[in-house]
């Protein structure tokens, strides 16, 4: 089964992979020290002369043994630091799409607020233009009330001038005095 066949199912299987990984550099640090001492051996013995065909021809192939080896583990590494990449990669396409998400959401409801703002400044101003037009509307009201009350408390001024001045003109009696009373309803 090859790395590329197998599922990406979580965060645990990225944690396995990293112990497999140390696994296997683990055995490869012991085949390279028992590689070291083979070899250095079967030269201590060749220095002495007595070494015999079949040792030297053991010695080779211990040594081409653990020449494929390391081959076959730096394809290994080469293999599982793709695989990690690769998953690196969907992980944060995943993170990146689910990011995404998340902003376009938030952009939607920041969107929403935004207006929802907007229009309840605009019922604010319209409301405050509102409230000075009948502000206006009452000062104008105002002004009129008091106007006709001048013009109310001239008129009777002029009244009581009048009734004075009639009065003084019949010397003093007034015949429809009582007249005018009941014409006012006193």
């Amino acid at each position: 089964m090859g790395f590329s066949n197998m599922p990406y199912m979580n965060g645990a299987s990225v944690f396995e992979d990293q112990q497999q990984d140390q696994r296997i550099m683990s055995y490869e640090d012991n085949l390279v020290s028992s590689c070291v001492v083979s070899s250095s051996n079967s030269t201590r013995n060749g220095i002495f002369g007595f070494q015999n065909l079949s040792s030297d021809l053991e010695r080779q192939g211990l040594e081409m043994d653990c020449f494929l080896h390391f081959q076959q583990n730096e394809k290994l590494k080469a293999v599982l630091n793709e695989e990690t990449r690769r998953r690196e990669t969907i992980l944060m396409q995943t993170y990146e799409s689910k990011m995404k998400a998340m902003l376009d959401a938030k952009d939607e409801v920041l969107t929403t607020a935004t207006n929802r703002t907007q229009e309840l400044q605009n019922y604010l101003l319209m409301a405050e233009k509102e409230s000075k037009n009948w502000e206006k509307q009452a000062l104008a009201n105002e002004a009129m009330v008091n106007d006709l009350n001048k013009k109310l408390n001239q008129l009777a001024r002029n009244k009581k001038h009048e009734e004075d001045a009639e009065s003084i003109c019949n010397g003093g009696h007034d015949h429809n005095d009582d007249g005018r009373h009941e014409k006012m309803g006193l």
